[in-house]
């Protein structure tokens, strides 16, 4: 459980009593905060969040800030972790789970290029669906308009739908 810089994600497996099991960082050697967590079918924890390192356990960096998701097994052990966004500032804020394994990240993109496909003004709402296996995209999008929109939360709704929590200026 080693500490690496500015800020790390904090993951802490606890039983029913509050009692530690496992306490775990993650990150680099700039900010890191995580901001969601949810629990995978295999008993392990995808944490998602904003990372602004390009070392330690950060291995794709694209840019200021990046969406940056980390899975780890029941145990805490890291398995993987992916960067998504662009050169400019990506934040995840929210994950919930998708169909047949997967997951969708909601947040906000000041990007363009790189994963950043069809940016619609100055910041703008971005949710990703990810493969829950190994992290790839499997689609991405950005809603709003020409100023700055942001989302918070996201939540599956069933039948395929989901609702997007978030702000528009």
């Amino acid at each position: 459980a080693t500490l690496h810089s500015l800020g790390d994600y904090w993951g802490i497996k606890m039983d029913a009593n509050g009692n530690k099991i496992w306490r775990r960082y993650f990150g680099g050697t700039q900010a890191d905060l995580s901001k969601d967590v949810i629990e995978t079918s295999d008993g392990g924890f995808i944490l998602i969040g904003i990372s602004d390192s390009p070392d330690f356990d950060i291995s794709n960096a694209k840019g200021a800030d990046d969406f940056w998701v980390i899975k780890v097994s029941a145990n805490g052990n890291k398995v993987w972790e992916k960067s998504y966004g662009g050169t400019e500032t990506d934040r995840a804020f929210s994950i919930e789970r998708a169909t047949e394994g997967n997951y969708i990240i909601s947040g906000e993109s000041r990007s363009l290029g790189e994963d950043v496909s069809n940016p619609k003004g100055g910041g703008d709402i971005w949710v990703i669906k990810i493969n829950g296996s190994n992290g790839s995209i499997i689609w991405e999008k950005s809603y709003g308009g020409t100023e700055f929109d942001t989302s918070r939360g996201i939540i599956n709704l069933g039948n395929n739908t989901y609702a997007v929590a978030g702000s528009a200026r």
